[in-house]
């Protein structure tokens, strides 16, 4: 080894790197830095280095540091210079492209729209969103392609709850959705549920507020305005209203 540092028994092997000014000015100073080098000519960077680990200054009086990680990447012409591609902030934020991460983890990208990856080498893939009541799984969004399940919430045991399928069809308490098991045709959202009042409610509606003469609606329609709508609501404290109308090619009923 061209380097070995060695501790005695019991104790910690301690390298320490220290430098930068003696009273800081600037946010984004260097204090101390680690360069890591490359007998390539290829790299061609001041130094020719490869990669850099650097303390930085966060504050402008120097009380905050955090940790930046630079690589090399050849461009058209020499010399080219490292740039930052990992921030660690004071406070614990980890930047993906960028050095001023808003959150935990905050991944960045100029002009990519895909910014970021969760992969499994499972069939399946999951991001469980945890809160301080949750055990060993909170609200899980994942995907399973063995099942056809492009996006999916499922509860803290794993029972899938949302499903949209690969071929756009929606599920609200089932993960078949609209599969074709109807004479009357495959609907594009399929709720099911067991409700325990004698209603069998499986799904509602709701809009306005509690005025009177307001309602909800929906609409059943082609491609265009023309169809029928429904509307279902209050006319009065002990009224309701409920009626179905025509939609005209204006949008007027």
């Amino acid at each position: 080894n061209l380097l070995h540092i060695k501790a005695a028994d019991g104790v910690t092997g301690v390298l320490k790197i220290e430098g930068g000014k003696s009273t800081v000015t600037s946010i984004g100073e260097i204090n101390s830095q680690i360069d890591f080098g490359s007998n390539d000519g290829s790299v061609w960077s001041t130094g020719n280095v490869g990669g850099r680990i650097a303390s930085v200054t966060e504050a402008t009086n120097g009380a905050y540091t955090g940790m930046a990680f630079y690589t090399f990447r050849q461009g058209a012409s020499s010399p080219d210079s490292l740039s930052e591609k990992v921030r660690i902030t004071n406070d614990g934020k980890v930047g993906i492209g960028t050095t001023s991460p808003t959150y935990n983890l905050h991944a960045y990208h100029a002009t990519q729209n895909v910014v970021a990856r969760f992969e499994s080498g499972d069939n399946q893939v999951w991001i469980d969103l945890h809160d301080d009541e949750s055990g060993n799984y909170g609200a899980l969004l994942g995907h399973d392609s063995d099942a056809g399940h492009l996006f999916v919430i499922a509860d803290a045991s794993v029972s899938k709850k949302f499903v949209i399928k690969d071929n756009g069809n929606v599920g609200i308490g089932t993960t078949s959705p609209s599969d074709g098991d109807s004479s009357i045709g495959n609907p594009k959202l399929h709720v099911l549920g067991v409700e325990s009042t004698g209603r069998n409610l499986v799904a509602r509606f709701q809009a306005g507020n509690d005025s009177n003469n307001t309602y909800a609606s929906m609409i059943l329609n082609h491609s265009n305005d023309r169809g029928l709508i429904f509307h279902g609501g209050r006319a009065a404290s002990n009224r309701a209203i409920g009626f179905i109308n025509l939609i005209q090619y204006d949008g007027s009923e």
